[in-house]
């Protein structure tokens, strides 16, 4: 496959349902430049995906394994700060706060916004919020 339909490959599992999807560079046999085009989905996603594969890559066959997930409880929390309002996820094990963190999109629109940096958005962000108060409803 041309190195250049990788991305439309990858953006076309992402758009039918992938949980994620990513590329590896790998060495083939008889030593030839190759790729492994790694995709995770649902399971009722399977045959969309699958469709995918042949529609968009060379592939003439697929290999595929089932796997188990373990994840965090998680919330989303709208936070105001300086630079405006900003969702933050928020992770749990056990019931206690173990993670969080400002959603990517909203960094990205804060930043453009304010003609800054992302970085400097989340700079902001964390210094501003560094004792944030999570208190969820249930």
């Amino acid at each position: 496959m041309p190195p250049e339909y990788i991305s439309d490959s990858i953006n076309a599992f992402l758009e039918n349902g992938a949980l994620d999807a990513y590329i590896t560079p790998v060495i083939m046999k008889k030593s030839r430049p190759g790729y492994v085009v790694s995709v995770i989905c649902r399971e009722k996603d399977l045959p969309v995906i699958e469709q995918t594969f042949f529609n968009y890559t060379t592939t003439i066959g697929l290999r595929k394994q089932t796997f188990t997930r373990s994840e965090l409880d998680r919330k989303e929390k709208k936070v105001k700060f300086s630079l405006g309002e900003i969702a933050v996820k928020i992770s749990f094990l056990e019931g206690n706060i173990i993670n969080y963190k400002p959603e990517h999109d909203d960094v990205l629109r804060l930043s453009k916004k304010n003609n800054i940096s992302p970085k400097h958005v989340l700079d902001i962000f964390f210094s501003e919020n560094i004792n944030i108060k999570l208190d969820l409803p249930d």
